[in-house]
């Protein structure tokens, strides 16, 4: 049996590109590569609650969300 497969972005420390982490258009990218081969894990500059419900809406199957972010992503009040 073949162990699960996970394609994931980058954590978002790349520099010198437009585009960085979990960008919506890189997780297109991974998606229309992969099919359904894979399962899918955006990492890296997801900051908002906006982003990170796009990115299950596209359908991702992980997320790795810093933890500063993670109040703010999940809508926690202090």
């Amino acid at each position: 049996m073949r162990g699960l497969v996970v394609v994931k972005t980058s954590t978002g420390f790349l520099t010198g590109h437009e585009l960085k982490g979990a960008a919506p258009e890189v997780i297109q990218i991974l998606m229309d590569e992969v099919g359904d081969q894979c399962k899918v894990k955006g990492s890296g500059c997801i900051r908002s609650r906006e982003h990170f419900l796009k990115l299950i809406d596209m359908g991702i199957d992980r997320m790795g969300v810093g933890y500063k972010s993670v109040p703010v992503v999940l809508d926690l009040k202090k």
